[in-house]
This record gives C-alpha cells, sequence and structure tokens, in this order.
C-alpha cells in the first residue's frame, strides 16, 4: 500500500502541494466527524444517568450540527484540492508525451502504434487523473480519520483508547502481510 502511494505521489510532481492542502483539511475534516461521536456520547450518558431534562437531546443536537456543517465546508475545500491536482497532474504528463513525441522520428511510427501511444494519453491517464488524488487522500483521510478517532477515544477513556489503538496497529500489521 505504501508503494502505490508513493508511486502516486511521486506522479504529482507539481500538484503535490495541493494533495498536501487536501490532506490539511481532511485532518479537519476528521475532527468534525468525532463531533458526532461527542453527541452519541452525551446521548449514552443521559440515558444511563437518568436524565430527564432537554440538556442532552439540545447538546447532541448543537454537536450533530456542528459536525455536518463542519464537514460540509471543510470537504468543499478538499474536494477542490482533489479536482485540481488530478486535473494539472495528468495535464503536466500530456504535456510532457507530446514534447517526446514531437521529437521522436517519424519512422518510429512505422514500427510503433500511434493509436497505442494515443490511448495511454487519453483512457489511461483519464483515470490516473480522476482516481489517482482521490485514492491517496482517501487511504491518508481514512488513516487520519482513525487517528483522530482514537485520540478522541483517549479523551474520554484511557483503556477504550487503548483497545483501539491495539486494533488498529493489528490491521494495519494485517493489511501489509496480505500485500
Amino acid at each position: 500500500m505504501i508503494q502505490v502511494l508513493k508511486k502516486i505521489w511521486d506522479f504529482a510532481g507539481e500538484e503535490q502541494n495541493n494533495i498536501k492542502k487536501s490532506i490539511f483539511w481532511g485532518f479537519f475534516y476528521a475532527l468534525f466527524h468525532m463531533f458526532q461521536v461527542g453527541a452519541i456520547y452525551y446521548v449514552i450518558l443521559a440515558l444511563t444517568s437518568s436524565a430527564t431534562s432537554y440538556q442532552a437531546a439540545w447538546t447532541a443536537l448543537g454537536l450533530l450540527l456542528i459536525s455536518i456543517i463542519g464537514r460540509a465546508v471543510i470537504n468543499r475545500f478538499t474536494q477542490l484540492q482533489q479536482t485540481h491536482a488530478g486535473y494539472f497532474m495528468v495535464a503536466n504528463r500530456r504535456i510532457a508525451i507530446a514534447d517526446k513525441l514531437k521529437r521522436v522520428p517519424m519512422g518510429y511510427f512505422n514500427d510503433k502504434s500511434l493509436g497505442e501511444i494515443t490511448g495511454v494519453a487519453t483512457t489511461v491517464l483519464d483515470v490516473v487523473e480522476s482516481m489517482g488524488p482521490v485514492v491517496l487522500v482517501g487511504i491518508l483521510g481514512g488513516l487520519i480519520n482513525s487517528l483522530v478517532f482514537v485520540l478522541c477515544v483517549f479523551a474520554f477513556d484511557y483503556r477504550v483508547g487503548l483497545l483501539a489503538l491495539v486494533g488498529m496497529a493489528v490491521y494495519l500489521l494485517i493489511t501489509s502481510v496480505m500485500e
């Protein structure tokens, strides 16, 4: 998995800065996502303490609204950075291919298919354009989201946080062995 991420990162070239920005915003997306866990926490506390006031419900509703609005705003920034990175990293590769083809002797196309080269420049790069940054940011965003979740669980109860951290480490170990 790390090798695939490194290949996408290297392919991004000049657009690595936009991918970094997308990952940065992804961290805040994960923080806003954790407000939902806080809302669940307050509801469970109210249910277990037999509280009859509406305070827990209003607190949970407020946390959920903050989560929804925050994730919507942050998701906009993340998607803009991913789209920009995907489009321009592939556009730069297409320009590089075209520059190399300008210097190729004309006899080269007697032996090689121009359609094959065109296919790579359009079809394959189109898939990379649409999926490359999404995969990179999705995987790294998932790891960031998991780490933020574990940190928030530590804030509520260190024993459950340790259990979640061990579970995450075991999952990553099994995933790397499966590769």
